[in-house]
């Protein structure tokens, strides 16, 4: 398995309800999508209720996807993308259809043929980079102390059929 930062953050902006990161790690482009990562992911909350991800590649370098639970305002669209920092890659995500201002959120993604893992970035993380007025200041940031940072909570996707 390796290691990566995937932009499956979805689950985190409505459950942590975190405002997110003011900048992404980077621009996209620097990593290409992964054969791994694209398609249906199921995985059930602390509710017992199943959440759904389906992931697409949008382009050379970025993917989007959709998001659901049972709840209505449960659904969201993101648009993902990952950046090298400090031997791994950070999935940046922005959720398309949310409030602008909740930002993007950050998470380190490790995947194979039927499991894809998100440790996410600790919410902590997010008041540190509140002020930050550019990319190269969250990406300092979380070099700084990416262990550090990645407390969050982990998530466990299981792959699905559509």
């Amino acid at each position: 398995m390796r290691k990566h930062l995937l932009l499956l953050v979805p689950v985190v902006l409505f459950l942590a309800a975190c405002e997110g990161a003011p900048y992404p790690v980077s621009k996209a482009g620097e990593v290409p999508v992964r054969a791994d990562v694209p398609g249906y992911w199921f995985m059930v909350d602390e509710d017992g209720e199943e959440v759904t991800l389906e992931l697409y590649a949008f382009n050379d370098a970025e993917y989007v996807g959709y998001m659901s639970g049972d709840e209505d305002d449960e659904s969201m669209l993101v648009r993902v993308f990952e950046s090298p920092v400090g031997g791994v890659d950070i999935a940046n995500v922005r959720c398309l259809n949310c409030d602008p201002d909740e930002g993007y959120m950050f998470g380190l993604v490790i995947a194979d043929d039927r499991t894809l893992s998100v440790q996410w970035v600790s919410d902590d993380f997010y008041e540190e980079v509140e002020d930050a007025s550019s990319s190269e200041q969250v990406r300092a940031a979380l070099e700084a102390d990416l262990d550090g940072w990645l407390t969050g909570e982990t998530w466990i996707w299981t792959r699905g059929e559509s």
